[in-house]
This record gives C-alpha cells, structure tokens and sequence, in this order.
C-alpha cells in the first residue's frame, strides 16, 4: 500500500475523533445524551456525504472497515472494558437471571427476527435465520452509557452488561452452528451429533 493509501484513512480517523470529541463536549453543554447524540451527527454525515459537496467528508470516505478490523480492534475494545468492570459478586447473584436473557433469549430473537425476514423478503429460510443470529446479539455500549449518566441501579447495569457478554459469545457459537448447517450435506440428528 502505497503512503496516500494510508495517510488519507488515517486523516479520515483523525477527523472522525475530532468531531466526536468537539460532540461530546457540545452534547454535554446542552445536556443532551452523547450516544443518542453521536447516533445523530453520524446520521447527518451520513446524509450530508451523499448531498453536499463538502471537501473534509472526503478523507472519511476512504475507511474501510474489514471483518479483520473489526473481530481484532473493535469487538475486543467494547467486551474488555465491560468485563474488567463488572461486579463478580453481583453477577454470581444474578447468572440465572443473566444466562435466561443470553442463551434461550437469543435463540428467540433469533427465530423471531429470522422468522421476520424469512416471510418479508425473498431470502431463503436458512439465509434468514443467518441474519437473525447475526443481528440478535446486541450491544448495549450506548445504554451502559447512559446508565452511568443517570445513576441506575448497579443490579440493572450488571444485568445488562453481564448478558451482552454471555450474548456475544452465545451468537457467535448459533451463528457458526447455522452456517455449517447451511454448507453442510447432512441434517437433522446427525448434524447435531457431529456439531459445528
């Protein structure tokens, strides 16, 4: 890769942190939510990129976000935190109540949503379902957030935080399990015997 290859993504980054540090700082002026309010500024890029000229969008333009960036650097980023703070002794006294919501919670989701997508669009049952796991497991980086901005319960907040990160793993495992079902020649008891 040659160096305008990676000044211009790394200027993108680099404007994309400014503007997200000169919002938090307004956001917080106004006494508006940061994440509602980041979720709002990226909506107006969004929409200001393709309808306006603008020159200092076109850095931003050139990122790119590969599945490698976002398994090594993103996701360890937003589990790591939420599992140094978490309360052990809270969590054990509430793991049931936590594996309840992660486990047959994103089987649900995961049936509903691909229910959902299988009888409203042209997708194959076996594709809908794909989604449905891979959308079903949530992240609730901006809800923690603003939990702590409003002081709630520590039980509520290690509920919350507790069952994203068993989610995220559960996900992982019924998303992989899906697609070996789907590229794979057997079915029933026997691809649940040789799992994925």
């Amino acid at each position: 890769m040659d160096e305008h290859g990676v000044v211009v993504p790394l200027v993108g980054v680099l404007e994309l942190l400014l503007l997200a540090s000169l919002s938090a700082v307004a956001f917080r002026r106004i006494r508006f939510p940061y994440t509602i309010g980041l979720v709002i500024v990226g909506a107006v890029l969004a929409v200001a990129e393709n309808h306006l000229d603008l020159h200092f969008l076109e850095p931003m333009r050139h990122i790119r976000l590969t599945p490698e960036v976002v398994l090594y650097l993103f996701i360890p980023t937003l589990v790591f935190p939420a599992a140094v703070r978490l309360d052990l002794p809270l969590l054990k006294q509430n793991v049931y109540l936590i594996l309840l919501l992660a486990l047959p919670g994103l089987v649900v989701s995961t049936l509903i949503v691909g229910g959902i997508v299988g009888a409203m669009t042209p997708l194959a049952w076996s594709t809908a379902m794909l989604f449905g796991a891979l959308i079903s497991a949530t992240d609730p980086v901006a809800v923690v957030a603003l939990f702590e901005e409003l002081k709630v319960s520590g039980r509520l907040s290690v509920v919350v935080e507790g069952e994203s990160l068993f989610n995220d793993a559960a996900a992982m495992v019924l998303f992989a399990g899906i697609l070996s079902a789907i590229n794979s020649d057997t079915h029933g008891p026997v691809l649940l015997a040789q799992g994925s």
